[in-house]
């Protein structure tokens, strides 16, 4: 009794022998028992494969591109951090985002997120009385903030400074957070002129 067998090609697996429709084994190599002529038809089916994705921290941001796919789909993953996050890579060294895979078996991919340093931004004004500037704080590195400084009736706006350096003669100052950082706003006393005469000047 002769042997007939069935090889899966790259992304489809076997899924049975039938002889006129009607399902036989799905044992790929199966003897049969030739009586007259007849026809028998392996069916193969597209390979199905789960992609999973996971974060790591858990809080740390979100992910997308997780699933079922075909095998041999390209699928695109996307990481996006949470506030307070940055992306640091995925788990097997690559770095793209968003990133795209070839779908050849079933996978697991972690986004790696790394938390956002913190610094500290002083800001002053100098002297005090001549008038006020925006709060600082703390934030997050490469936070973007808005310092605005308002002269008080009898003074007026000289410039920013961060230490001895003159950084800005806007009384808005946009600064990206690198470090920890004191910015003061400098006001001038305004000067005027008092002209004191006699009238009659013999008077």
């Amino acid at each position: 009794r002769p042997y007939i067998s069935a090889t899966a090609n790259n992304g489809y697996e076997f899924i049975g022998w039938y002889n006129g429709g009607v399902f036989i084994t799905d044992q790929n190599r199966y003897q049969i028992t030739p009586l007259n002529d007849t026809t028998y038809t392996a069916n193969f089916e597209k390979k199905r494969c789960k992609l999973t994705i996971e974060k790591s921290p858990t809080d740390g941001g979100s992910v997308i591109g997780g699933g079922e796919y075909d095998w041999g789909a390209k699928v695109t993953l996307t990481a996006t951090p949470a506030m307070g996050y940055d992306f640091a890579g995925w788990e097997d060294d690559n770095t793209d985002n968003p990133r795209d895979v070839i779908v050849t078996a079933d996978a697991t991919y972690t986004a790696c997120f790394s938390e956002k340093l913190k610094y500290k931004i002083t800001v002053e004004a100098n002297p005090t009385e001549g008038g006020t500037v925006t709060e600082g704080g703390e934030y997050y590195y490469g936070d973007e903030i808005l310092l605005k400084a308002t002269p008080k009736e009898g003074y007026s706006f000289s410039g920013w400074f961060k230490g001895n350096e003159e950084v800005s003669k806007n009384s808005e100052l946009t600064v990206t957070v690198s470090e920890d950082a004191t910015y003061t706003a400098k006001f001038t006393a305004k000067m005027y002129t008092i002209t004191v005469k006699a009238n009659p000047t013999e008077g």
